[in-house]
Parts: structure tokens; sequence; C-alpha cells
């Protein structure tokens, strides 16, 4: 094999990449607890579509669990690297602005929104519409939708980025309900301290993200659940 070639095979894959470790450890627990949530066992016959996907490493975490995985940015070059960092037929990018996007050709199972900032928003009614136009355009008529964010619960926007409290979050999930006639629920991933079989460096970080001001959390939205529970 000549030296191009090693190159090649050894930066074809997201593992490859600086901090993917990191992000796997703190990302990748996350998304297990959320599944685990979910209780879905057929995750791998289904499709996920990772909206905002950036530079596509929380994305690559995901497709393990995923019968097919796409993640959607509308920078170019980035989903034209992220496209070369994979080589799984099952794992694709594309290019799409959000914003205005066409309806999707492919509708998904799950539709994953991780920090995007169409959610960044104080008015709920207008993330309402947001999602229900994201819905529409990626969904089918059992999808899981799910936010993945932070908040602080400060009603503030002391960087750009508005904290929700839990009672706006709380609110905006029994609007929906009402409304869009969806199941959806709030979880935090680091409410309760699992210290159990950790190392010290996990208990620390463990600690540190419970007690941080700032909390992760899953906004998870299902539709098609009340309709056949009626």
């Amino acid at each position: 094999m000549d030296i191009k070639a090693i190159y090649e095979k050894k930066y074809s894959h997201f593992a490859a990449l600086p901090y993917y470790q990191q992000e796997f450890s703190f990302y990748g627990r996350q998304f297990e607890d959320l599944l685990k949530l979910i209780a879905d066992q057929q995750c791998k016959s289904k499709s996920l579509v990772d909206l905002g996907c950036g530079f596509g490493m929380k994305t690559h975490i995901m497709k393990q669990y995923f019968g097919k995985t796409v993640g959607i940015d509308f920078v170019e070059n980035i989903v034209a690297v992220n496209n070369l960092l994979s080589d799984d037929p099952n794992l694709t990018f594309k290019v799409s602005d959000l914003n205005n996007s066409q309806k999707s050709d492919e509708k998904f199972d799950y539709i994953i929104a991780n920090g995007l900032s169409l959610f960044n928003e104080k008015n709920t009614d207008l993330c309402s519409i947001r999602l229900q136009q994201l819905i529409d355009h990626y969904g089918k008529e059992t999808s899981t939708f799910i936010i993945w964010s932070f908040t602080n619960h400060s009603r503030t926007a002391p960087s750009g980025w508005y904290n929700h409290s839990r009672e706006e979050l709380n609110t905006w999930m029994g609007q929906l309900e009402q409304e869009q006639k969806v199941k959806a629920h709030i979880f935090y991933p680091y409410k309760k301290l699992r210290l159990r079989d950790k190392t010290v460096k996990e208990v620390l970080l463990s600690l540190y993200r419970y007690f941080r001001k700032r909390q992760y959390y899953f906004i998870i939205i299902q539709y098609g659940i009340q309709q056949s529970q009626g």
C-alpha cells in the first residue's frame, strides 16, 4: 500500500478526528439514555435524519443505532467533507437550508434537531410553526421528533441563545399535545446522579454536569400516538 492510500485509510472515518472520543463519551451516553426512554426495539430497521448536523460526529454516533442515517446541513463544504469521512452506505450527508427547504423525497422515522437555532426562540408559538414545517418536510405520520438542546432556565439570552425556563418548556409541551395532537415530554439526562461503576474522572464529570446551571435536555414529540390510542 502506498503512502497516499495509507493516509486515505487513516483519515477516512469520523473516529480518527480529534475530540471524537470525548464527543462519543458525552453525547453517546446521552443518546443511549434517550433510546432506553423511547424503548423502540426496531431502531435497526428504521431511519433517522439529523437536522443541522454540522461536522457530523454526532450523526456518526447516532447512526450506529439505526438502519439508515442522513445528516442535513446548509454548508456545502461541511457536507462534502462529511461524505468523504464516511464509507458507510447507510450514512450520508445532504445540503439543505432548513429555513427554506423543500419537502424531502425521503421521509424518516426519527428526526433529530441538535442545538438547532430554529428553536432558539422565546416565542414558542413560532417554535411550533417551525416544528410543523420540519415534520411536514421530513416526517412520516408516526415519526418521532427529538429536540436536543440545553438551557440554564433563566429566561434570558446573554449570548444570543435564549434559555427557556422549565415552566416555558412544560407549557409548550402541553400546547403541542393539545394543538398538534401529539405525545410530547421532556427528559433531562443529568437530572439524576448515576455514579456506580464509574472511574474517578467520570464521577467528577457527572457531579459537574449535575450541579452546573446549564442543563441538557431532550424534547420527545411522538406523532400518531394519541390517534392510535384513542
